[in-house]
């Protein structure tokens, strides 16, 4: 039986399931993909891995955001699936020769949770994978003027940019500028 027609039924065997989570400042919905059958979710994880391992056409932060979108989807364990799927984007990172990345909590129910029903709806990474690489940036930034950073509002204040611009950048990654305890800094000599 080829991959895809494999894939195809293992598809047709899963239900998702919607829970809405209450929280203070928001209404998420989060997507829980079950499977029907206990048992297909060894074959659905072989499936992931030797598609993500044959993948030689992909940029390697696509590879790693479509199996972080796929292995959440899959949806493995009862508890943790989150942690580890994050636990495997940095392993794959590092296998890569990258440093870690951080997806910060402060930006999950905004910038990262809806990226998960997008995908469970048309199987699209749509734009997780430039969410990943500005995450990745920023990591890389981090090491290079994590020695000689200063705090961004300490930065601005001799510069012709005013502050508001400047932590704009810094969001956009437009600028070598990472986040130490929600607090953005940056290397003095960079800009």
């Amino acid at each position: 039986m080829a991959v895809n027609d494999r894939k195809k039924g293992l598809k047709r065997n899963l239900k998702a399931e919607y829970k809405q989570l209450k929280s203070d400042k928001n209404d998420l919905l989060l997507m829980i993909a079950e499977a029907e059958l206990p048992e297909l979710v060894g074959t659905m994880l072989d499936t992931l891995i030797y598609d993500y391992l044959g993948d030689d056409v992909s940029y390697f932060v696509e590879k790693i955001a479509r199996f972080h979108l796929e292995f959440e989807y899959i949806h493995p364990f009862c508890d943790g699936n989150g942690r580890m799927s994050r636990v495997l984007i940095n392993q794959k990172l590092a296998n890569y020769g990258y440093p870690p990345v951080i997806i910060q909590n402060s930006g999950k129910h905004k910038e990262y949770f809806p990226y998960f029903a997008e995908y469970q709806n048309n199987r699209k990474l749509n734009d997780f994978d430039s969410h990943l690489a500005l995450a990745l940036i920023e990591s890389l930034y981090k090491r290079i003027v994590y020695l000689k950073g200063n705090e961004i509002s300490q930065y601005a204040k001799g510069q012709s940019r005013s502050l508001t611009t400047l932590l704009d950048s810094a969001k956009r990654q437009t600028i070598p500028a990472f986040r130490l305890q929600q607090t953005w800094n940056i290397g003095k000599e960079i800009i």
